[in-house]
């Protein structure tokens, strides 16, 4: 697939993925996809961001924010704001699918040089051009991400079903359709 030319351009990238835009509900998002092809239980990177304290992450308004253990004491939690708009988290662009279907996942996991581990990674393999998506409901009964995106008007099917893994998007700055 080729996205118009005023979409088809990269946000941030690196060796095995890139942000760009996807068309969801009627409208262009941004969105991760798989540059290379990227194996089963790949780390595709870390979710970067600022460490909020319990006062900030009450007030913000972010839809980026993660709650993760800190590495130093793994009993102590923490909130990440992930937004790539402000901090270089290229795993911020990934949207949205219930876990059934989803092809990648967040793990809190530990890792010395760093306050927080946070990774993403893919749950089978992705070919090249196909968008991540994770749960960030995380496979819980309740579903406040989910239900956040339907008060919006987007229909249930687009987070549901499995037919965003058939889209194989053209690497942005491909000349295609304008």
């Amino acid at each position: 697939m080729q996205r118009p030319k005023q979409y088809n351009k990269i946000i941030q990238e690196t060796d095995d993925v890139y942000a760009s835009y996807t068309f969801v509900g009627g409208e262009w998002i941004r969105g991760l996809f798989c540059k290379t092809n990227v194996p089963a239980f790949k780390i595709i990177g870390f979710y970067e961001g600022k460490s909020l304290t319990q006062e900030e992450a009450d007030v913000s308004t972010s839809e980026y924010l993660m709650t993760a253990r800190q590495n130093r004491d793994r009993r102590k939690k923490v909130t990440l704001d992930g937004n790539p708009d402000i901090y270089d988290n290229i795993c911020g662009f990934a949207n949205y699918a219930v876990n059934s279907i989803a092809n990648a996942t967040f793990e809190d996991t530990k890792h010395e040089s760093r306050e927080t581990s946070v990774i993403l990674k893919s749950t089978q393999f992705i070919p090249a051009g196909c968008e991540i998506r994770v749960d960030y409901d995380l496979g819980q009964r309740s579903t406040p991400f989910l239900d956040s995106l339907l008060s919006r008007g987007l229909p249930r099917s687009y987070f549901i079903s499995p037919a965003y893994k058939q889209h194989i998007w053209t690497y942005p700055g491909v000349d295609g359709p304008s």
